[in-house]
């Protein structure tokens, strides 16, 4: 799944809804045009075998360092891509400059994806997309001009932020992590 938007001025609340230090598309490529924000879906049975434990699967941790490879393949095809038509791209590897010490990082790809329209964030904090919410995000900047081409285009993805009695992340949640006070203090975007 993808999804593109101009790179205007939307994006400069980025270090309001994301990080204070978050970065803008042009601080990536100053003559950017288009942000192009794209969704990697888990399978079920990925997503399901977190369900058991208290601690992520073997398969959900060797699937991070695939999908960060696969991403950065999906970057380097479509900045080629465009290169072969003369248009400069920026991608950022899938975890940059992430701060564990403030959980935030200076380039969301969640936050892009949000202001692009791949998806709308839940009330557990995480992107839902026309896929689901188990996958990954990749991102990158662009010269060319792709204007705007969101999936999403309603207000909510998440049935209880849509004002259906829905609160599955946070039962289905095996720490606890999720709850109501930090369902109400932590949402952005």
């Amino acid at each position: 799944m993808l999804a593109t938007a101009k790179a205007d001025e939307r994006f400069s609340i980025l270090p309001e809804i994301a990080a204070k230090n978050h970065m803008l598309p042009t601080d990536l490529l100053g003559s950017c045009r288009t942000v192009v924000v794209f969704f990697i879906p888990f399978t079920p049975e990925l997503a399901n075998g977190n369900i058991e434990g208290k601690f992520a699967s073997d398969e959900w941790g060797q699937s991070l360092v695939l999908t960060n490879n696969l991403i950065q393949d999906i970057s380097e095809f479509i900045r080629g891509y465009f290169a072969e038509y003369g248009y400069r791209s920026v991608l950022t590897p899938a975890t940059y400059n992430f701060f564990p010490e403030s959980l935030t990082a200076r380039w969301s790809h969640k936050h892009l994806a949000y202001l692009c329209g791949l998806g709308r964030f839940g009330m557990n904090a995480q992107m839902i997309t026309p896929a689901g919410s188990a996958g990954r995000l990749g991102s990158l900047v662009t010269q060319a001009v792709l204007g705007d081409n969101p999936l999403v285009t309603v207000n909510e993805l998440c049935l209880n932020k849509a004002g259906k009695d829905c609160l599955k992340c946070m039962d289905k949640c095996p720490v606890k992590a999720v709850t109501q006070f930090t369902i109400c203090y932590t949402v952005k975007g």
